[in-house]
């Protein structure tokens, strides 16, 4: 989940727009690896409850074989998808999901960079 940037910190504000950054919990190697963020959105939840909303995302990785690929050593590199929607944050508590994960928290509030995360581990 993303605010607006404050310094070290992200501010939540009633009415500002939705905005998160989707991310692969692993690091990646572009020359080893051909990744393609193909969809990303934000939606809102299918409760119709307000403040809820519902992020879908795929992404894909596709290991290229290292025979083929010498330069397949490279350092590994951060792949991400920020995506903004016209939905808005209400005052009080929002929540947003994807898949199983899932970011509670309180509009209008300011809260330290990379609070706002969920994942899953490898």
């Amino acid at each position: 989940m993303l605010g607006e940037a404050d310094g070290d910190a992200q501010r939540l504000t009633p009415g500002a727009p939705v905005r998160v950054q989707v991310t692969p919990s692993r690091c990646v190697s572009s020359a080893c690896t051909d990744t393609v963020i193909n969809v990303a959105s934000i939606r809102a939840s299918d409760d119709a409850e307000a403040g809820r909303f519902v992020v879908d995302a795929l992404l894909c990785f596709a290991p290229r074989d290292p025979v083929l690929d010498r330069s397949c050593e490279s350092p590994c590199e951060t792949f991400n998808r920020r995506v903004t929607s016209d939905l808005t944050l209400i005052e009080g508590t929002n929540v947003v999901t994807l898949g199983g994960l899932e970011v509670t928290f309180v509009a209008p509030s300011t809260v330290p960079n990379d609070e706002l995360c969920a994942g899953l581990s490898f």
